[in-house]
């Protein structure tokens, strides 16, 4: 009975813990994860955090623009997702897009900067089914994804 009395008594500790580590539904996350953020984002705002896979991920705007970070647990960046505005995304691609998806309606601009490689990333829906295109950093067509 000690044991069982022992075990909820953490578990209720626990459960009160995770509460307060977050506010209105929104993840708090550890310290390293907003150190490794703030050095990399320092002009960011209004951020939104949430739990992601094997870390944290997080909204956030720099310069009106719509951003999100994905840092591992400890705080290791993986990578970030730039939406853009049509304005922002080279005129190559734009020209690819009209050239080679006549009739495409774009869904979405975006950018995606990682380690492994940077690209941009044009959603389009066409001929009834959406694509992802992406194109290398000087706007070179990549490869498209259903």
């Amino acid at each position: 009975m000690k044991i069982t009395c022992s075990s909820l008594i953490f578990v209720l500790l626990f459960g009160v813990a995770l509460a307060q580590s977050q506010t209105r539904g929104q993840v708090i996350p550890p310290e390293s994860v907003k150190i490794s953020f703030d050095k990399h984002f320092p002009q960011a705002i209004k951020m939104n955090w949430k739990v992601w896979t094997r870390g944290y991920a997080v909204d956030f705007l720099v310069k009106d623009f719509k951003m999100e970070a994905v840092f591992s647990s400890s705080g290791v960046w993986q990578f970030t997702d730039v939406t853009l505005p049509p304005e922002h995304v080279p005129a190559s691609v734009k020209e690819h897009v009209a050239r080679q998806y006549q009739g495409a309606q774009v869904i979405s601009r975006g950018y995606h900067d990682a380690d492994r490689g940077s690209y941009y990333i044009i959603k389009v829906r066409y001929r009834g089914g959406l694509q992802k295109l992406l194109y290398d950093d000087n706007g070179k067509f990549l490869r498209a994804q259903r």
